[in-house]
């Protein structure tokens, strides 16, 4: 992350709050469970929710870096 876009700590903060509701989301479902595995199976859940609500973001972020350090990088040629 370029220090220039100023998203990294914004960004730290989005992820805490989609996994902590992703999480919260699964430990309110895991009170229903009766097995260790069930449980488990639900936080693996969770947290391939928010891989996928995750992705474009980071995605849109690294290329705007990427972007951002190629125009930088070619201004003084």
């Amino acid at each position: 992350m370029t220090p220039d876009i100023g998203q990294g700590g914004c960004s730290a903060l989005e992820d805490a709050i989609v996994i902590a509701r992703s999480l919260g989301e699964a430990l309110l479902a895991g009170k229903r469970c009766k097995t260790e595995e069930e449980e488990y199976g639900i936080i693996e859940k969770s947290l391939g929710k928010y891989a996928r609500m995750r992705r474009w973001r980071s995605f849109d972020l690294i290329a705007t870096a990427f972007l951002v350090g190629f125009i930088q990088q070619n201004e003084g040629a």
